[in-house]
């Protein structure tokens, strides 16, 4: 990708030949598209396929990662999508057509505050209930950090279940009302903590999959 300074082309935007120029956070910039016609290799598909999926996902939590990469992209000329894919490119395994994202590894939020520790979640016929140690023991962290929660379903057409509340972290525990659905068999969870006045935030921790075979009272 090139950016355009002091073109002759002044503001015009779109499609020259090869190349397309669009505006992208306040600059100019553009990039060469082209077609190739020799067959995809298994690694071009694997990796074709690997970015397909990445982009389902993003688009199913976009909410979440709104918030979770805003401050990434903070004072560049990537969003908060862009900025999500880049943090997890790697977090694909197998090769096309068995490839499938690795859910424990991704990152749903990224940033410089510290991860709570001992963090758990249990799955209830009630809900859904999440602990954690509710003391700031490093520095980045406060007492009136607040808990974002991130439940996937993959596979469905409910896909998510983005919880945002007003819990803290010197509550240490909290129980989030989740009706058992036979749609939504299983989900992949996700803790982060976001600063009151939304200035820093940790990278996500992945609780694990839950199951609703697995609930207990």
């Amino acid at each position: 990708m090139a950016i355009v300074t002091k073109s002759h082309l002044g503001t015009f935007t779109g499609k020259i030949g090869n190349m397309v120029i669009y505006p992208l956070k306040g600059q100019i910039v553009s990039r060469a598209i082209g077609k190739s016609h020799k067959p995809a290799t298994i690694n071009q598909k694997t990796s074709r396929m690997a970015i397909k999926k990445l982009n389902h996902f993003f688009r199913d939590i976009k909410g979440y990662i709104n918030v979770g990469f805003e401050l990434e992209a903070k004072g560049t000329t990537s969003n908060q999508f862009n900025m999500a894919m880049r943090s997890n490119r790697l977090h694909i395994k197998g090769l096309y057509p068995d490839v499938e994202i690795e859910f424990a590894k991704m990152l749903v939020t990224k940033g410089l505050m510290p991860v709570v520790k001992n963090a758990k979640a249990k799955i209830l016929t009630s809900g859904l209930k999440v602990t954690w140690d509710n003391q700031p023991a490093e520095k980045g962290m406060r007492q009136d950090d607040q808990l974002m929660l991130l439940a996937y379903f993959p596979g469905t057409t409910i896909k998510t279940r983005i919880f945002t509340t007003e819990v803290r972290r010197a509550e240490g525990k909290y129980t989030f009302k989740l009706n058992r659905d036979a749609l939504m068999p299983k989900a992949h969870l996700y803790l982060s903590f976001i600063s009151d006045n939304r200035k820093i935030i940790s990278d996500s921790q992945y609780l694990g999959e839950i199951s609703w075979d697995n609930a207990a009272k």
